[in-house]
């Protein structure tokens, strides 16, 4: 054995909160959301409002740009303005 040690994070160490963060932000607005939807059939996720506009100019996801056949989340009908 070297005399190097593995440092170990665990489940509260530093890597974990800065994954939490990412995991609920909108890649979009980079804020995290209120009403989150979800791309079908890719699964990405974005806040329903960046979404919306977003398929209302093109049908593709923003992240792999596969053409998006549904949307779902929280929100069924149009966001306000």
């Amino acid at each position: 054995r070297s005399g190097k040690q593995l440092s170990r994070r665990g489940p509260g160490g530093p890597g974990r909160h800065n994954v939490e963060r990412e995991l609920f932000r909108c890649p979009i607005c980079l804020n995290t959301w209120d009403k989150a939807a979800l791309t079908m059939p890719c699964l990405h996720r974005f806040c329903f409002s960046c979404l919306w506009q977003r398929v209302e100019i093109k049908l593709e996801c923003p992240i792999c740009r596969k053409m998006v056949r549904a949307l779902q989340g929280e929100c069924t009908s149009e966001p306000s303005a």
